[in-house]
């Protein structure tokens, strides 16, 4: 009893301290141990890491894109159904704002990046926030052809969910990320005057939607029929996504940005990552029959009349 008592002294708030012994210590071979564990297990972690950014960015763009989902069917039903102006070129109006009380969903149209000659339309579009609507709608120009800019903007606020985070594509112009990633169907969001006159880029003998109301013409699902969709970026202009409606051309190229998959928005509201295979893998405009890419765009897009 008085050998315990003299390695284990009670201290008075009732804990006990037990005396070191004398062979204690911290030799080199432990050291070494210690630092390679370290070291294998940050070759272990650091994958893992790299991997949960990725699914964190792929995750933030899936969420951007179902809140512009959102935005379009709120504008939609404060505006009798009809669809958000999406418009490439207008007879007798600017081709990247929109006619006067129907508006484009976002205005402007981005230097392109993949070939040089492009300039920002409006100058400065490609990183100024107000082309997208959500700070109002006032052109700060004073130029009252221009108001009215960004029709969905009011009902998000927010300018971050129109830009994904792994887009890292640099205005050349002016040195700073640029302030949108997506565009939309060119089939969706006809105005009144592409339908009386023609919208000039697409193909005709295949269904233009108007409303909300015209989803699911002819079997195509709203939960199968993309809405916005985030373009590669070294193509990225304007917000009207021009595609082949019959699959055997390119023209606007989705990005690949989320592991060689693409992300999309659809007409119910939901979105999801889509794999490509082939055609939208690289940044190539030659097409050939064998690719299933744009043929799988183009029938989640439209349908034939």
């Amino acid at each position: 009893m008085k050998a315990l008592k003299k390695i284990n002294r009670c201290l008075p708030v009732g804990r006990c301290r037990i005396a070191a012994s004398d062979d204690a210590g911290f030799t080199g071979t432990d050291l070494l141990v210690v630092t390679g564990t370290v070291v294998i297990l940050v070759m272990l972690i650091l994958p893992a890491l790299a991997g949960n950014r990725s699914d964190s960015q792929a995750f933030q763009c899936l969420s951007n894109l179902k809140r512009l989902q959102m935005a379009s069917l709120l504008y939609s039903n404060d505006n009798n159904d009809f669809l958000p102006g999406n418009s490439g070129i207008i007879s007798g109006t600017s081709p990247f704002i929109g006619a006067v009380g129907d508006p484009n969903w976002v205005a402007g149209s981005f230097e392109t990046l993949d070939s040089a000659g492009n300039v920002d339309s409006p100058a400065g579009c490609s990183t100024n926030i107000f082309y997208l609507g959500v700070n109002g709608n006032i052109n700060p120009n004073g130029n009252p052809a221009d108001n009215l800019l960004g029709s969905i903007g009011g009902y998000s606020r927010a300018a971050e969910i129109y830009h994904c985070p792994a887009d890292r594509q640099i205005a050349p112009a002016y040195h700073a990320l640029r302030v949108r990633s997506y565009s939309e169907n060119c089939y969706l969001g006809l105005s009144p005057i592409e339908v009386k006159n023609g919208e000039r880029f697409l193909d005709t003998s295949y269904f233009g939607y108007e409303k909300t109301s015209d989803f699911g013409h002819k079997g195509l699902s709203a939960s199968a029929q993309f809405v916005f969709v985030e373009e590669n970026p070294l193509g990225l202009n304007d917000g009207f996504f021009l595609y082949n409606a019959s699959g055997i051309a390119i023209g606007d190229r989705p990005a690949a940005n989320h592991g060689n998959s693409g992300s999309f928005s659809f007409a119910d509201g939901h979105a999801e990552l889509h794999p490509w295979h082939d055609a939208f893998l690289n940044t190539r405009t030659d097409y050939s029959a064998s690719q299933q890419d744009p043929i799988w765009l183009a029938a989640h897009g439209t349908v034939h009349k």
